[in-house]
């Protein structure tokens, strides 16, 4: 399966940025970051991404535009969009696996779905 998985965490917060590598790498998971849109789209086309994990609201591309351009270069990635909204705009199906909520998930839950997210993936992609 994956030795590490590999996350590419994408906010225009760098607070956030920061809280979720804090979260993620002592886990083991391997963290990319990106604070917009377009540095995102660089670094998913340049390294080797499991996951996008997005927040739906930024400066300048928004998550919805990034996930878009995201798929139509590797759309067996999956995304998840990590947003302070209650709920996501309608254009956000088809686009993510899932979204989560800004302080309302418990942080060994968010570890938990990304690493079963990334099981799935992967065995979609060795079917």
């Amino acid at each position: 399966m994956l030795d590490v998985i590999r996350i590419l965490c994408v906010d225009d917060e760098p607070t956030m940025l920061s809280l979720e590598r804090r979260l993620l790498e002592p886990a083991g998971f391997g963290v990319s970051t990106a604070a917009c849109g377009q540095e995102a789209i660089q670094i998913f086309q340049d390294e080797p991404i499991d996951i996008v994990l997005m927040d739906y609201w930024m400066t300048g591309m928004n998550g919805i535009d990034t996930a878009e351009h995201m798929k139509r270069l590797h759309p067996e990635v999956p995304i998840v969009f990590f947003s302070a909204y209650s709920e996501l705009p309608s254009e956000s199906l088809g686009l993510a696996e899932t979204w989560l909520r800004k302080g309302q998930e418990d942080p060994e839950d968010i570890i938990s779905l990304l690493r079963s997210i990334a099981r799935r993936a992967a065995l979609i992609r060795a079917s």
